[in-house]
């Protein structure tokens, strides 16, 4: 195992997980993720990522539809008003305008 400068520690695996699981596993994620940066337009790298990120990117989209309707459904908001916008997280040259 070489030293890193990030990690102290060695990463903690799930039982019954092997480093040389983990290990190629990480190195198929890669190997999607390199495949999707040489794609020639963004909805062909999604549809590369799609089979690497697919579950997780359904489940965000479904907690913020579920979101929206929930938002929509209050009595008297209007779609502006649903929108979740939130506040710059530092001062803009706008000041958030």
């Amino acid at each position: 195992m070489t030293h890193s400068p990030v990690v102290e520690d060695p990463i903690k695996l799930p039982e019954g997980v092997t480093r040389d699981a983990a290990a190629t596993r990480l190195n198929e994620m890669a190997a999607v993720v390199a495949e999707a940066l040489e794609a020639r337009s963004k909805p062909g790298a999604r549809r590369v990522l799609d089979a690497l990120y697919g579950p997780e990117l359904d489940a965000i989209r479904e907690r913020e539809r579920a979101g929206m309707n929930r938002y929509l459904k209050t009595r008297g908001s209007t779609p502006a008003a649903a929108l979740p916008f939130t506040a710059p997280t530092k001062r803009t040259n706008s000041d958030g305008a």
